[in-house]
This record gives structure tokens, C-alpha cells and sequence, in this order.
């Protein structure tokens, strides 16, 4: 099997077999070119490097006797339908999970895995700077590679909006109005999902 450079960075463990590598050096650091890894099964990959949060229930389709899963999901990019070869369960997989996931060269998606999401209230936000607030995880940012959905999460459907700071209540709390993923421990958001009716269902 052929694995993208992405793909070996988010192995669930390290493999435990012999790798021989091509390397080239750049200002005095090593870095792979290609590898290959020599082991008795295929390495486990926990997470795609791609972020979705799916708009409608996974189904399962039979063509020319192969399974498929079937995904309709909501990137920074728009829109987009994929298909996994896979018989794997879909009970995780409905309306409103958000998702990780690779594509293949041929178009098909390829180690859909569903990260943990944190519900959270923006308490500020700063758009020139990338600076946001989190009322439960802190000061944050987002970065040129933070992938960004908007929502109408009560119907799991697509909005239009910005990212604003949450309703705060009479007790000083404040209404949940996204989910993010954090990264670089809790520094920078890797993909936030914003509720335009600013109520995160």
C-alpha cells in the first residue's frame, strides 16, 4: 500500500518493523523523500488529514460487488460528496459528525475517522490578528491553516455568516455557539465549527 507523508504523521503508534528511507539534507536537517516500511500488517492511521462536518445521514451503496460508504460533507471548500470503500459500522456517522479523512488519487475518501469536539462559547475575537477566545479553552488562534465551517447546526445544514462573540446570559455565562479542534496545545485552532444562529446544537 502507498501512504502520503500526512498519513505516516498521524499514525495511532509507531510501527514497529524496520523502515529504510531516501533522505535529502536541507540547512543541516534531514528529510525523508520516500520510505519503505517492512512490516507484517498495515500501519493503523487514526486520522485523516482533512476536516468536514456532515450535512446529511451516511449510507451504504453495492457497486460492481465492492461496498461503499457514502458521505455528504461540509468543508471550508463547499459542498462536496465522497465515497469510502468500506463495510465498516455508520452508526457514528450521522448528520452533524464532524469527521477527518484523506482523499485518494482517484477521488475516494480514505481513513474517515471522527475526532473529539469541544462545544464552546467565542467570548472575543479579534479578525486581523487571528486572536479568538474560548469561555472553556482559553485564548486560542486561528492560522492560515484553520479550516472553518458555518452552520445551522439544529438542521445540520449550511450557513452564511462570521465568527461573533456568544450570547452572554443574566448569570454571566455564556450560550455555546461553536466546536473547535485544537492543536499545538490548545494554541491554534485546527478546525471550528460556527453555529450562524448562535446556538451550537
Amino acid at each position: 500500500k502507498l501512504y502520503t507523508g500526512k498519513e505516516i504523521k498521524n499514525l495511532a503508534t509507531d510501527f514497529g518493523a524496520t523502515a529504510h528511507a531516501l533522505y535529502s539534507k536541507v540547512s543541516g536537517f534531514n528529510y525523508a523523500r520516500i520510505g519503505v516500511i517492512v512490516d507484517t500488517s498495515d500501519p493503523s492511521v487514526t486520522t485523516g488529514s482533512n476536516y468536514a462536518y456532515l450535512t446529511a445521514d451516511t449510507y451504504k451503496t453495492v457497486e460492481n460487488g465492492k461496498t461503499y460508504r457514502n458521505y455528504t460533507m461540509l468543508t471550508a471548500d463547499g459542498t462536496k460528496t465522497y465515497k469510502e470503500e468500506s463495510s465498516g459500522p455508520l452508526a457514528s456517522l450521522t448528520a452533524g459528525t464532524v469527521v477527518t479523512y484523506d482523499v485518494t488519487a482517484d477521488g475516494l475518501v480514505k481513513n474517515v475517522n471522527t475526532p473529539t469536539t469541544v462545544k464552546d462559547a467565542v467570548t472575543g475575537y479579534t479578525e486581523s490578528t487571528g486572536k479568538i477566545g474560548f469561555a472553556s479553552a482559553g485564548n486560542s488562534k486561528i492560522t492560515s491553516d484553520t479550516k472553518i465551517v458555518y452552520v445551522h447546526s439544529k438542521h445540520h445544514t449550511a450557513g452564511e455568516g462570521a465568527i461573533v462573540e456568544a450570547t452572554e446570559n443574566a448569570s454571566g455565562t455564556y450560550v455555546d455557539n461553536v466546536r473547535h479542534i485544537l492543536t499545538n496545545g490548545g494554541k491554534e485552532v485546527a478546525f471550528l465549527v460556527v453555529d450562524v444562529d448562535q446556538e451550537m446544537n
